[in-house]
């Protein structure tokens, strides 16, 4: 209630919604993340995913599986600002007034951890994907 000008505050109510299954209050939810000041690419991210799970929860897979696919990539391109920042390049471009790959800044990990949060979205994603097939 305190904190209506930011998205992960919109997030946060439309997540609880979603649970409690009052459809039309997490979209308004969502729609007001939408307009919010998003602060971390990773607020944009779950505003993204809760989108999929409100379609999910509406019966429209189809959709859920198009945003649900598309934020878990997202999420999994780690870049040096965080998970989903792939490509966002502050520093080399700034600093030095040059292009440079994002590939060359980010942390050379074979394989980013993925928290348990976006694990069990990863599988509830694979659950609509098998409805639908």
């Amino acid at each position: 209630e305190a904190n209506k000008q930011y998205s992960w505050a919109y997030n946060g109510l439309a997540e609880a919604y979603l649970v409690m299954g009052e459809l039309p209050s997490a979209r308004q939810s969502l729609e007001n993340a939408g307009l919010a000041y998003v602060n971390t690419n990773s607020d944009l991210l779950t505003t993204q995913w809760l989108w999929a799970e409100y379609y999910a929860a509406s019966g429209e897979n189809e959709k859920a599986i198009v945003l649900g696919v598309n934020a878990i990539q997202r999420y999994s391109l780690y870049g040096v600002f965080g998970p989903g920042t792939f490509g966002n390049l502050q520093y080399a471009p700034n600093l030095f007034r040059m292009s440079a790959m994002a590939i060359e800044i980010v942390p050379q990990m074979s394989s980013p951890l993925m928290p348990q949060i976006w694990q069990e979205r990863a599988n509830l994603l694979k659950s609509w994907q098998e409805k639908v097939q």
